[in-house]
């Protein structure tokens, strides 16, 4: 499945050898940190450390799991982490683009690979008592292919050798994501944390306006304490240097002087 996506401009063409890697996007370079992980696994055994281990979630030292599994992959299968690369390298560019740059979308990718993990320790946690495990960044790329699907819904794209309109395409997937987590598929596949992941694409896509609002009113209510607080710190600096300027500086408390200190300290760190 997927759509045409290149690393280079069409317009300039292809160019030789590898780009510089602060060019590189960062769907990129999450592909390639997966691809080193995987060969980590297979050299030394840190996949069962950096997975998730439903028994060993109790202790909060372990909470890293949460997130951590999403970077190892079946160490006997290539096949999953294949797909989910093919999955990551069509449709996170877009995702990227469209959320601003690389910053959002790592925190996208962290919170999607979260969000799936908990979808699937909550659902396991009905399930009965023992260890299970979780591994891979399946619910990350849910997570952008829904994305995609929600921001193109109308674009061209592959299942297999099928072409489809990107909705149909995530209509198909989620509700096979829906069935298998409900009725269960014994394929030892965490479709709930797929669902999870999906559902989370999802959300963000479509309430990306609100979140978006609600940031700009946080960062505005931030800009607006700060300037509070600097013209209260600047009245008190006026205070204390009229003070000197009628009593001299052995007027000053300590807690004053500490207080100008401070105040010139930060005012050298502006400059």
């Amino acid at each position: 499945m997927g759509t045409r996506s290149h690393w280079y401009s069409d317009e300039a063409g292809p160019r030789p050898g590898v780009p510089p890697l602060r060019s590189w996007s960062s769907a990129n370079l999450l592909l390639a940190v997966l691809a080193a992980v995987f060969i980590l696994q297979l050299l030394t055994g840190i996949g069962r450390y950096l997975a998730l281990d439903t028994a060993t979630l109790g202790r909060p030292l372990c909470w890293y799991q949460f997130l951590t599994y999403a970077l190892v992959h079946d160490e006997n299968d290539f096949g999953h982490l294949l797909m989910n690369g093919l999955v990551l390298f069509f449709f996170a560019p877009t995702v990227e683009e469209e959320l601003g740059g690389r910053r959002p979308f790592l925190i996208f990718c962290a919170a999607a690979a979260v969000v799936a993990s908990l979808s699937f320790v909550l659902v396991e946690a009905f399930r009965g008592p023992g260890a299970r495990y979780l591994v891979g960044a399946s619910g990350v790329g849910y997570a952008c292919l829904v994305a995609f699907g929600a921001l193109r819904p109308q674009a061209r794209v592959f299942l297999l050798v099928f072409p489809m309109k990107a909705w149909t395409l995530v209509t198909i997937i989620m509700t096979f994501a829906l069935y298998a987590t409900v009725m269960g598929s014994g394929d030892g596949v965490a479709h709930v944390a797929h669902l999870g992941g999906g559902a989370f694409g999802f959300a963000c896509v479509r309430y990306r306006r609100v979140l978006d609002a609600a940031l700009v009113r946080y960062r505005q209510q931030r800009a607006s304490a700060e300037q509070k607080r600097r013209g209260e710190r600047k009245q008190e600096v006026d205070r204390l240097l009229e003070k000197i300027s009628r009593s001299g500086i052995g007027s000053l408390t300590r807690v004053e002087r500490r207080f100008l200190d401070s105040a010139s300290r930060d005012l050298r760190g502006r400059k």
